[in-house]
């Protein structure tokens, strides 16, 4: 990733708030970067 990338908004974790904020300002064509520690969890 290169080290002048711009974000407008950035969320920290993705749980029930995160993602909630996430999925509702996804429409707005602002950048959003949502971090999350730990793992990734696969779908299933």
């Amino acid at each position: 990733m290169p080290a002048t990338t711009h974000y407008d908004v950035i969320i920290i974790g993705s749980g029930a708030g995160g993602g909630t904020l996430a999925c509702h300002m996804a429409p707005s064509g602002k950048r959003i970067l949502v971090l999350e520690r730990g793992g990734y969890v696969p779908r299933s």
